[in-house]
């Protein structure tokens, strides 16, 4: 067995071990949430699916859902910077409006200027 192939199977028994222990706390902390009977062969054959699923299934499913997660991602940037400006808006209303004035005109306005700074702040962070 190879280097890389060893690797792969030891992070699969320490996630399979780690996943056991989880299966245990939640039926054993938050039964009212989620329940697993049977006692350990339950929580060991429900940690091999859970294992097994992560491994197999769940890069075919980030690459399925990779749209939305990009879509999810943007629209959270356009939020946080929409809220950000909204904030900067409040605190420029507070100025003589001879000296500074800010308006932001319109919904389009808001995901533009949003998306901008939102792209610019990624851009000077990375």
């Amino acid at each position: 067995m190879s280097a890389d192939h060893k690797n792969v199977a030891g992070l699969l028994v320490i996630r399979f071990v780690v996943t056991i222990a989880l299966v245990w706390a939640m039926t054993a902390y938050l039964d009212s949430y989620f329940y697993v009977g049977g006692g350990w062969w339950a929580y060991i054959v429900i940690a091999a699916l859970i294992t097994l699923l992560n491994f197999l299934v769940r890069p075919v499913i980030k690459i399925v859902l990779a749209p939305l997660h990009f879509l999810m991602s943007a629209l959270a940037m356009i939020l946080t910077n929409a809220l950000f400006m909204w904030i900067t808006m409040q605190i420029a209303l507070k100025f003589d409006p001879s000296v500074v004035t800010l308006d932001i005109r319109g919904w389009a306005g808001w995901v533009i200027a949003a998306a901008i700074f939102g792209i610019s702040n990624w851009v000077l962070t990375h």
